[in-house]
């Protein structure tokens, strides 16, 4: 559930003091551009500053472990370009478990002289700062990545300009994406991490939308400062999986004002940022592996195998790693295409996901092993739309969304 607050539209005509506004707005991007990087930022940018959007969605938080949220210089021209753009902007809230918008504000004006219209805009500016000021965690741990989904899957709703602008330390520490598991070892391949952020479905859809990160690597105590390298390993992290989703543009090296964060909030792990010179890598990598219709393939709407022994050869040699591995926690989530409702699509991706638990429990792994075994249907990330350009029904389209995606974690790492 979200709440909206909408204001007036905007007439026609500017104010002097609103014009004097947009020339500074505009005199300010030019020079971020001229000089690779803007008031506050860490040196050179690495994309030219976007156009204001009328869509913009905001990744935020008042959260354990990283400076309090305030509305200074990057972020005060993102908000002001929004109010002289008229945007909409939407919040999400980057706790442990985020989930759709906290808030949608429709910066419009309608004034019906320029006093009232600067009096209007005042006003949205001060909606969008409120919203910063509440938007706190309430939900323990950190998992930017998910409500970086939520607001790019928001974005896409509309065909309009859009922007994604993220004010976090970006030190998740849910799944599929731990940081606490030694991901900033120097080490540590980023591409790898990547991969597994692929194979689980998580990358999130970024086409035609600006990014902007502000405060990436800050972090207040319990969390200890990250040392360059780790700063840097971070950067390698999160570029890798934006640039999957295939952005617009892609700006992440922006900073906050460093201060202390929000008394209160729910506690956050911290990530470790030193390492032993001879450690080889990540002690917990994140295990992640997707059984397709091309491994197990099922007969039409029944969780009835095609072929049981390609399938048993498949998850055998799946089984072999989940048990060389030492992974004791083991969660599989069955989907399907979207045929049917939705509880029977969730019903049938369930029992097909079953049927592989069986096979992994033949093949070596221990029953007590597995976590869960739920059925998510049609309603996945990275779901496949069936039907062609023209509106027909594409089998082998369908096909790709009948998937059991495997999930684990290593015993040394619960």
């Amino acid at each position: 559930m979200h709440r909206t607050i909408t204001t007036k539209k905007r007439g026609s005509s500017s104010s002097p003091s609103k014009l004097f506004r947009i020339a500074l707005t505009l005199l300010l991007s030019s020079i971020a551009t001229l000089t690779g990087c803007d008031s506050g930022s860490t040196p050179c940018c690495n994309s030219t500053p976007p156009e204001c959007a009328n869509r913009v969605a905001i990744v935020a938080a008042q959260r354990a472990n990283q400076p309090k949220l305030e509305v200074k210089g990057k972020l005060s021209t993102i908000i002001n370009c929004a109010v002289e753009q008229h945007s909409t902007v939407a919040f999400f809230l980057a706790d442990g478990n985020p989930d759709g918008p906290y808030k949608i504000i429709h910066l419009t004006n309608n004034g019906n002289n320029s006093g009232s219209r600067d009096t209007i805009d005042d006003q949205n500016r001060t909606n969008v700062r409120q919203v910063l000021q509440i938007l706190k965690a309430k939900i323990s741990q950190s998992n930017p990545l998910q409500a970086i989904n939520l607001a790019a899957d928001w974005l896409a709703e509309e065909d309009a300009t859009k922007q994604l602008v993220i004010l976090d330390s970006g030190l998740q520490t849910v799944a599929p994406l731990r940081f606490e598991d030694n991901l900033l070892n120097p080490k540590t391949n980023a591409k790898n991490v990547v991969s597994a952020i692929i194979a689980a479905q998580s990358i999130p859809h970024l086409e035609n939308i600006d990014v902007i990160w502000l405060g990436m690597g800050q972090s207040t105590p319990p969390q200890q400062t990250l040392t360059s390298s780790a700063r840097n390993k971070e950067l390698e992290i999160w570029r890798g999986i934006l640039s999957q989703g295939n952005p617009k543009s892609l700006d992440l090296k922006h900073q906050i004002k460093q201060q202390p964060s929000v008394s209160g909030l729910p506690e956050v792990s911290t990530v470790p940022v030193t390492f032993d010179a001879s450690a080889t890598g990540p002690s917990c990598a994140p295990f992640t592996s997707t059984v397709t219709w091309k491994d197990v393939s099922f007969k039409g709407e029944t969780a009835e195998l095609v072929d049981p022994a390609a399938a048993k050869k498949r998850i055998t040699k799946l089984a072999s790693e989940l048990v060389t591995g030492n992974y004791h926690s083991i969660s599989l989530k069955g989907t399907t295409a979207d045929w049917g409702d939705l509880p029977g699509q969730k019903s049938l991706a369930r029992l097909r996901a079953i049927v592989v638990e069986r096979l992994l429990t033949i093949s070596g792994v221990q029953p007590k092993y597995i976590a869960s075994v739920e059925g998510l249907g049609s309603e996945f990330a990275g779901h496949v739309n069936e039907y062609d350009s023209h509106g027909k029904w594409n089998e082998e389209l369908a096909a790709l969304n009948r998937q059991v995606i495997v999930l684990a974690t290593a015993q040394r790492c619960q």
